[in-house]
């Protein structure tokens, strides 16, 4: 594993898992619909993302994220989330260990070891 120390303007933190910042588009499924994010870092297991608008999701909520990497392939990732914390309209989330898991993890682990173009 390797160990990170994350200083960002969105908290000083310990990780395990390598966090990579990227800039994606995706969505939060609610019962109102689905509501845009962007997602600002992504790694095996977990993301933070920013949400427009007031329906914030609390700690512990679990969610459904759904995004497209930018890699080649234009990988589909649809995914559980646990709330992790929520600083702002800024949340972190654990991918949820579940059905999708092991695709998901294999998905995100792949396009953080290849080089972007």
């Amino acid at each position: 594993m390797i160990e990170q120390k994350d200083s960002k303007a969105h908290g000083c933190d310990k990780r395990t898992l390598f966090r990579k910042d990227v800039t994606l588009q995706g969505y939060v499924e609610s019962r109102i619909g689905a509501l845009p994010i962007v997602i600002h870092n992504i790694s095996e297991g977990g993301l933070g993302f920013s949400l427009v608008g007031k329906n914030m999701p609390h700690k512990n909520a679990s969610i459904v994220v759904t995004f497209t990497l930018d890699d080649h392939k234009k990988t589909y990732i649809e995914t559980d989330v646990r709330v992790r914390h929520c600083n702002g309209n800024y949340c972190g989330g654990e991918i949820a260990k579940n059905g999708m898991y092991s695709a998901v993890v294999k998905a995100i682990g792949f396009y953080l070891r290849v080089p972007q173009m």
